[in-house]
């Protein structure tokens, strides 16, 4: 597994996969299938707890129960020791910052706007969806 690629998801990319087709969902598919090694935080894990209860979503106890199912099987939960404070607009976005930077990720997937014009934070190169699996494809 030390060959895979280092990746972050943004919480919207995990419950969009989870919930929808479309390009997350492709993502965690390669990431099911060991093409890529996905890292995470608690505080991530706790931010999805969160928003998994939104009644909007529509997701059932058992569905919540298969996605954290799902987490547990494919994503390495690691420490974080740094915090940055980058993004002003919206700063629970630099946990995906901090959580890129402790594991050395090669990338972070995102749709927001905030991370998506910062282009690369250390080795992390941060693109949308569609743009990641254009640039990971064989």
């Amino acid at each position: 597994m030390d060959e895979t690629k280092k990746i972050v998801l943004d919480t919207n990319v995990i419950i969009s996969g989870f919930g929808w087709k479309g390009n997350p969902h492709r993502i965690l598919a390669k990431i099911m299938k060991g093409k890529f090694n996905w890292v995470i935080s608690e505080k991530q894990l706790d931010e999805v707890k969160r928003v998994v209860q939104y009644p909007h979503l529509k997701f059932t106890e058992k569905h919540r129960e298969d996605l954290f199912a799902m987490i547990s099987k494919a994503a390495t939960v690691i420490p974080i020791k740094t915090r940055t404070e980058i993004i002003t607009e919206d700063p629970s976005d630099n946990m995906l910052l901090d959580i890129a930077l402790a594991a050395e990720a090669e990338y972070l997937i995102s749709g927001d706007k905030h991370l998506l014009k910062i282009k690369k934070i250390g080795k992390t190169h941060i693109l949308k969806p569609a743009a990641f699996l254009k640039e990971t494809l064989p």
